[in-house]
């Protein structure tokens, strides 16, 4: 599967990742912190942690700002430039990208909310 990291793969299918995000409570925690803010912490941990993987960044991220009452949308999409297809993964909240790279060329294939 294009999407995942090899150890997200051993653990999860796609439609059980799908099903446990989908289900993810919100905690209603109470945070002054905003989504860039938030973004700009996990960014911070997954640089300390060598965590590089657009997908699993934005799963974590997902489930943070759940935790905190967002109401984010975990978006996965596919570009192909010539014969290479190469995915990504990144957050919206009320249609607004949070800092993540451009991604206006990708085709959307998934949204989990």
């Amino acid at each position: 599967m294009l999407l995942f990291s090899v150890s997200i793969k051993k653990i999860f299918s796609l439609n059980s990742l799908i099903s446990i995000l989908e289900n993810t409570k919100r905690l209603k925690l109470k945070t002054t912190y905003t989504p860039n803010q938030l973004s700009y912490f996990l960014n911070k941990i997954s640089n300390i942690l060598k965590i590089k993987n657009c997908f699993t960044k934005s799963i974590a991220f997902f489930i943070l700002l759940r935790f905190f009452s967002y109401s984010p949308v975990l978006m996965i999409g596919v570009i192909k430039n010539n014969l290479n297809l190469k995915s990504h993964a990144w957050i919206e909240i009320s249609g607004s990208k949070i800092n993540f790279e451009a991604v206006e060329d990708f085709e959307i294939i998934k949204r989990i909310s």
